[in-house]
C-alpha cells in the first residue's frame, strides 16, 4: 500500500453505498468495528454482493484507493492488516473481506 501521504476520497467506493455528508463521520465511526472482529469472524463474512464474491473480485485502482484511505481514517485498521497479512490470508484477500464488512455497515446507513 504504497503512495503519497495525503489521501482524499473515502474508504469504501461509491458504487457500494451513497452516503449523505452529514453521515460521513459515523460512518468511518462505525467502519473502526472492523479492527476488532475476531479473526476467524472477519475472514468468514458473506459477500454481499456479486463483485465481492472471490470468482469476481478485483482489486481495482478504485478499491486500492479506497483501501489507502481506509488504512488512514480507520482507527487500528492498520495493526488488524499486519496481524492477519501474510498469515491468515493474502493483501488482496484481506481487501475483498473489508469491503464485504464495510458494505453491510455503510449500507445500512445509505439513502439508496
Amino acid at each position: 500500500m504504497g503512495g503519497s501521504n495525503s489521501v482524499s476520497g473515502q474508504p469504501f467506493p461509491e458504487t457500494l453505498a451513497q452516503l449523505e455528508p452529514e453521515d460521513y463521520a459515523e460512518a468511518l465511526t462505525k467502519l473502526t468495528f472492523i479492527p476488532t472482529m475476531r479473526d476467524t469472524d472477519f475472514l468468514s463474512v458473506t459477500p454481499p454482493l456479486p463483485e465481492l464474491h472471490t470468482n469476481s473480485w478485483s482489486f481495482s485502482e478504485e478499491y486500492a484507493q479506497c483501501a489507502e484511505a481506509a488504512i488512514q481514517r480507520v482507527i487500528g485498521l492498520n495493526s488488524f492488516v499486519y496481524r492477519l497479512v501474510p498469515r491468515q490470508t493474502s493483501e488482496e484477500e484481506f481487501w475483498r473481506l473489508f469491503f464485504c464488512h464495510a458494505y453491510r455497515i455503510v449500507a445500512g446507513m445509505s439513502t439508496q
